[in-house]
């Protein structure tokens, strides 16, 4: 772990992020929360994140709940929530992490799953 000094006593750069899925969307369902980044150990505690979903421009996330664990350290999570059709079924969702004792940002990245609605049944059928 590195630490460098700054205008703030340390700078700590944060752990590797891990994403994790929270379950299938459902297909046109009103926002879904379908996924969660978490990362730990950084200071100080302004940190920058932001969702990419495959082929898209990224989303920041203005609000994710940082916490303060020991010795002026702190964690992060941050939960992508969004409205899906079944176009992004299998699409790459990436959480990017950046804080300032980093030179490039840490990234993790978990599988779109979308429950569909009888047609995306249909759908099948038709590739066969």
């Amino acid at each position: 772990m590195t630490r460098l000094f700054s205008r703030y006593r340390f700078v700590v750069p944060p752990s590797q992020p891990t994403a994790n899925s929270l379950g299938p969307a459902i297909e046109n369902k009103a926002k879904s929360t379908i996924a969660r980044c978490a990362t730990h150990g950084f200071k100080p505690k302004y940190i920058n994140v932001t969702w990419s979903l495959q082929g898209e421009i990224g989303e920041l996330d203005d609000h994710p709940t940082i916490t303060e664990i020991d010795s002026n350290a702190f964690s992060m999570v941050s939960f992508y929530s969004r409205t899906f059709d079944r176009t992004h079924n299998g699409r790459i969702l990436t959480c990017n992490v950046n804080h300032m004792a980093m030179t490039q940002a840490f990234s993790t990245s978990v599988a779109v799953t979308i429950l569909c609605r009888f047609l995306c049944i249909m759908d099948l059928f038709k590739t066969m």
